[in-house]
């Protein structure tokens, strides 16, 4: 590339006088670009646990998937993501969101109502177990990557938690749905 620029300078007194000055310089650059997609844990699943009694097993879901399917960088980690909605069924407070960082090679989360410790058993239990609970759940999956950054999630947004009076009773299903949110994937009853 060649520049070329023409000054003009005004003399004292106000007088014009014409001056030429002739620049030259040449320039040369390149750059590279490249794409890649932070693809989203693949087969992923929900299940009723197959560990336990019976009472134990309708109390626990499992959550599973693979690693992404495309893409050529490898994951990081997973990051797996749990919302208590409100009684009508629409996101709760973004403070009552556990977020659950997972290694690289972790492929299962568990979510339980089992005993008096856990993430899921915790956020229930501000809700007043004593009274019984009727509550969806939101469970989010996602990839992790290098430098921070994290795939869509894949979204479980029909996990349905129930306890009776004293917390009696407890139970939790899930159904994933596909993107659409029309058509169940995956039941587990």
């Amino acid at each position: 590339m060649v520049v070329l620029a023409l000054a003009v300078s005004v003399g004292w007194a106000g007088r014009v006088e014409s001056t030429m000055a002739a620049f030259g310089a040449t320039a040369q650059g390149s750059a590279a670009l490249a794409t890649d997609v932070m693809s989203a844990p693949a087969g992923t699943t929900c299940t009723q646990s197959r560990v336990g009694n019976t009472s134990t097993r309708n109390q626990t879901i499992d959550f599973t998937w693979s690693a992404p399917l495309s893409g050529s960088i490898a994951p990081t980690g997973y990051l797996v993501s749990v919302q208590v909605n409100n009684a009508d069924g629409t996101p709760s407070n973004t403070n009552q969101i556990t977020n659950i960082p997972l290694g690289a090679s972790v492929r299962q989360q568990s979510l339980t109502t089992v005993g008096s410790s856990g993430i899921l058993n915790t956020l229930l239990s501000l809700l007043g177990e004593l009274l019984g609970y009727d509550r969806t759940i939101t469970v989010k999956i996602s990839a992790t990557y290098p430098s921070g950054w994290t795939s869509a999630p894949i979204v479980f947004n029909r996990v349905h938690a129930t306890a009776g009076l004293l917390g009696t009773s407890k139970k939790l299903t899930c159904i994933l749905v596909s993107h659409n949110d029309k058509w169940p994937v995956f039941h587990s009853a």
